[in-house]
């Protein structure tokens, strides 16, 4: 009993390591948001083999700070997320960016949302507390086993 209690320790202690390193500010934090997103989608790819289909604008007017690196977050928890729960076969990834907003969507073929997913952790909540925030919001809808399209 004692060695599970050491080794579910070990484990709760490396994820929170994880978690504080994943918050410090990006080293993609001083590129476009452009090259930062297709950086991440490529090392999510490299990393996972999962394709990840960008659709990505050249360019982005200038951000906030604080607006770059949630939309950053945001994809780099969405890709968790496919990675750990979904089960999918591919991604999408598309930025889109207007006069008046900046939308970030990510997309999988996968198994879809659990019902009410923001209660079980604290990425999703995370991001919608960090959006209002920001003056916007996180949006989740579910297709499971459905590409986009």
């Amino acid at each position: 009993m004692v060695r599970t209690v050491r080794e579910q320790v070990r484990l709760a202690l490396q994820e929170l390591r994880q978690t504080v390193a994943a918050l410090r500010t990006p080293p993609e934090a001083d590129l476009p948001l452009p090259r930062a997103l297709t950086r991440l989608a490529e090392e999510f790819e490299k990393a996972t083999g999962l394709p990840v289909h960008c659709a990505l604008p050249e360019r982005v007017p200038p951000l906030p700070p604080a607006v770059r690196v949630t939309l950053y977050r945001a994809a780099q928890e969405a890709l968790t997320n496919v990675q750990r729960h979904a089960q999918a076969r591919q991604v999408w990834l598309t930025l889109q960016v207007d006069d008046r907003s900046v939308t970030l969507e990510v997309r999988d073929d996968g198994r879809g949302l659990p019902p009410e997913p923001e209660h079980r952790g604290f990425g999703l909540r995370g991001l919608r507390e960090r959006a209002v925030q920001l003056g916007g919001d996180l949006r989740l809808a579910s297709t499971p086993n459905k590409a986009p399209g």
